[in-house]
């Protein structure tokens, strides 16, 4: 006997509360269809085949067919809502030993690059362990943090392990020009 397909293909929604970038959230019956739980490292899978990585978060309001997803993941993914996208339970992701990002132009909020890394860049990622593993975090990524009333964004350029690892406080963060 096989086993039924999975249907991977999730619909793409606005969040009906706020959600952290990184996050997806999807409904509980459809995190047991998938074999996935709270917590755990899913794959987004959008259009022309890009790619990134998000925690796992389960909430009953969210419909069984649907993703709940950041305007940040949805770009990064390039699949707007009302478009569907794969989602994949990623347990092979390690923790990161180097974390290459740059800053993009015009959206680095008046800050140096020594700045951004200090103030915006490593509270947003050391100070989100609690209790977890580290933050996922794929090469092509773009980083869209808050800093006081402007946006700072960072483009993703090199991890080690390659591709893709979970920063974690014994992580190196570097920033380039």
């Amino acid at each position: 006997a096989r086993k039924p397909r999975l249907d991977h293909s999730l619909m793409v929604e606005e969040p009906g509360s706020d959600l952290e970038n990184g996050v997806a959230a999807v409904h509980p019956d459809k995190a047991d269809e998938l074999g996935v739980m709270s917590a755990d490292i899913v794959r987004l899978r959008g259009k022309r085949s890009r790619e990134t990585l998000c925690t796992l978060e389960v909430d009953e309001k969210v419909p069984i067919g649907s993703v709940w997803l950041s305007r940040t993941t949805r770009d990064i993914v390039r699949t707007p809502a009302g478009q569907s996208l794969k989602v994949y339970h990623c347990d092979k992701v390690k923790p990161g030993l180097r974390v290459q990002l740059s800053p993009v132009k015009d959206a680095d909020g008046g800050l140096s690059i020594e700045e951004i890394l200090e103030q915006v860049v490593k509270p947003h990622y050391v100070g989100a362990e609690a209790g977890g593993a580290g933050r996922p975090i794929h090469v092509g990524d773009i980083i869209r943090l808050r800093h006081g009333a402007s946006m700072v964004e960072c483009h993703v350029d090199e991890t080690e392990p390659r591709r893709r690892c979970l920063v974690t406080e014994e992580t190196e963060l570097e920033m380039s020009d």
